[in-house]
């Protein structure tokens, strides 16, 4: 199937009367008053008849362009642009709302942007854009992504992972039985040689700890932004967890501790069905004294120092690292490997465990199979507290002072 060809600004560059083909048979004519009318030539009774699709009086835009495609290709197909069904360019138009949305900073802006220029160039000139998301097969994704393959080996596994994103978090709207994007990805990564991927760095003993720690606590970063790494290492949540982090997720204690409730929309998740629909964490002292010294001026614990943004983006988490001199030695998501590595390997007097694995693993928003992914959840909270509790006391030790003490001082 052949793709487009014309895009806006060659479009806005024709400004004699006159047609040009855009390709799958649709067709723009530019008018006499320089207005521009698209056209579609379908078949009706074996005979080519063609079919007014949009006009535009003004100059044309990357929206109005794909929106006209979109138009043309259900005329084309008969498809089912009047009956409501949800065509993939819908998912992705309310994908892309999602992940720009101010409760989701797991996609920068820089991030999103560039997601949507990849959709929109390769995506949206296939067949794939116009079609209903119950009718997608693997074969019409692939034959959507022949063109990146060919052209651009490297780009069709990023776009199919970006379709696959898209079907999921459509599919709670839906009746869908699989998705067909991870089926087809499925099928690629089994005719791939195996690549061994080098682990993230991360530093998991507690004298190295402490240095990071201090590095943070001491380092000429932005008020908000020390903080936030350091609720990070206090809490090993992931970046885009903390960096979206509103006042309204959190209770604060007379006891001096403090609950964090982490809507699921910000939390990494393969299903956005899953259950519980978000994760509940008792913070310790140490973690609720960091954010009690934020100012609360927008509904978002950590606002950026300039910027359009809303809050802080999870590249200002890998670049704090980069600045503390710690590039290739560790990077925020360490934060996790140290806390899992240390509290599987701590043990009482006795040598006994002192944590369960699923204790752990809820911390860290890990899936436990067997007789353990079976706990309720309240006991699961209790562990988990516990868990958080000792992290952050044995962080403060690695310091060797207690930022508690210094909180209080304060």
């Amino acid at each position: 199937m052949a793709g487009y060809k014309l895009s806006a600004a060659l479009l806005n560059r024709k400004k004699a009367p006159g047609k040009v083909t855009d390709g799958m048979a649709l067709s723009f004519i530019r008018n006499k008053d320089g207005s521009l009318t698209a056209w579609q030539r379908v078949k009706r009774s074996g005979k080519d008849a063609d079919i007014k699709v949009a006009s535009l009086a003004g100059e044309v835009t990357a929206d109005w362009l794909q929106d006209v495609r979109s138009k043309a290709y259900a005329i084309k197909t008969s498809g089912d642009s009047s009956s409501g069904a949800m065509t993939f360019q819908g998912a992705w138009e309310k994908f892309y709302k999602a992940i720009t949305g101010a409760e989701n900073s797991k996609w920068s802006p820089r991030t999103a942007k560039q997601a949507e220029a990849r959709v929109l160039n390769w995506l949206s000139p296939t067949g794939l854009w116009s079609m209903p998301l119950t009718e997608i097969r693997s074969g019409d994704i692939e034959a959507a992504l022949a063109d990146a393959k060919a052209r651009l080996p490297k780009m069709a596994p990023k776009l199919l992972a970006l379709i696959a994103r898209v079907i999921s978090y459509a599919a709670h709207d839906l009746d869908l039985d699989a998705n067909a994007a991870k089926t087809l990805r499925d099928r690629w990564k089994a005719t791939e040689k195996p690549v061994k991927m080098d682990k993230l760095p991360a530093i998991t003993d507690w004298a190295g700890l402490g240095r990071l720690l201090n590095a943070i606590e001491h380092s000429s970063l932005y008020l908000t932004t020390r903080i936030a790494l350091l609720l990070q290492a206090y809490t090993a949540q992931r970046s885009g967890e903390v960096a979206g982090a509103r006042w309204d997720e959190f209770v604060f204690h007379d006891d001096g501790t403090a609950t964090w409730t982490i809507p699921r929309s910000r939390m990494k998740v393969s299903d956005w069905n899953a259950k519980p629909y978000h994760q509940v964490i008792k913070l310790p002292a140490e973690a609720a004294n960091l954010v009690r010294r934020l100012p609360k001026t927008t509904d978002f614990l950590f606002v950026p120092r300039h910027g359009e943004a809303d809050c802080i983006t999870v590249e200002a988490f890998s670049m704090s690292f980069q600045r503390l001199g710690f590039r290739g030695v560790a990077v925020p998501h360490g934060w996790r490997s140290a806390l899992k590595t240390l509290a599987n390997d701590a043990a009482d007097s006795d040598g006994r465990p002192l944590f369960s694995q699923r204790w752990v693993e809820d911390v860290l928003d890990h899936t436990v199979r067997g007789v353990e992914g079976h706990y309720t959840r309240a006991q699961a909270e209790q562990g988990m507290a516990r868990v958080l509790t000792w992290w952050a006391k044995e962080l403060d030790k690695s310091k060797g002072t207690s930022l508690r003490q210094k909180c209080a001082a304060a």
